[in-house]
């Protein structure tokens, strides 16, 4: 005769379990320097993907600081740092923090 298990009988890792191991996230705060991928290279303003949960902009009058012939080499793909400066948004706020190398 064949006895059937109950489905509470079968031993299962618990959500938490798996969530801690496959979840390593660390909020982001405000002024953190992280690597950023640029996605877009609008005419006022970048976009960066910053291996967080949110992309990130760097809005105009950060872009301006910028030295014209450094801002003009951007492109999609390049990895800059930028400094979060504002988390509130939608989109995180993002200040280029590559500024010292301005001229180079």
């Amino acid at each position: 005769m064949m006895s059937l298990m109950h489905p509470t009988d079968v031993q299962k890792p618990g959500w938490a379990s798996l969530i801690k191991e496959d979840y390593d996230y660390t909020r982001p705060r405000r002024w953190d320097v992280l690597e950023a991928t640029i996605l877009s290279v609008g005419e006022n303003d970048l976009v960066v993907d910053l291996g967080t949960k949110q992309d990130g902009i760097v809005p105009p009058k950060d872009l301006e600081l910028l030295d014209d012939a450094y801002r003009d080499r951007l492109k999609i793909g390049d990895l800059v740092d930028v400094a979060l400066t504002d988390l509130s948004a939608a989109y995180y706020s993002a200040l280029s923090s590559k500024m010292d190398e301005v001229g180079q």
